[in-house]
């Protein structure tokens, strides 16, 4: 496989994608409080819940990647944002959630 400008912007728009997809997670509970709910801990249920089963995410992201972008089987270029998003899912499910909850501490407990 050739590496050209326009696959590697392929899989670059497919990671940041998949990013800002998990930051949204990340910021749900400021999103919750501005709504009026002074209490909630979905950021914390959801990254628990990440944490046990991180086959079962990692799969589901991928079985979501994949049925956005059916057509990406004869396409390089959404094949690249495929991998992209695949590589950012991985990443976050095995490096980013976990390094966060341990930095954190888990101080609150989740309700799973």
């Amino acid at each position: 496989m050739i590496f050209t400008p326009t696959s590697t912007s392929g899989a670059a728009a497919g990671a940041g994608f998949w990013s800002l997809t998990w930051l949204m997670v990340f910021k749900s509970d400021s999103v919750a409080h501005f709504c009026g709910y002074e209490n909630s801990h979905i950021r914390d249920n959801v990254f628990s819940w990440v944490t046990k089963n991180k086959a079962i995410s990692f799969l589901s992201t991928e079985v979501i990647n994949l049925a956005i972008h059916w057509k990406a089987l004869s396409s390089p270029n959404l094949m690249a944002f495929v991998l992209g998003g695949s590589l950012a899912n991985f990443g976050w499910i095995f490096g980013v959630i976990p390094g966060f909850q341990a930095i954190k501490g888990l101080t609150r407990k989740a309700i799973v």
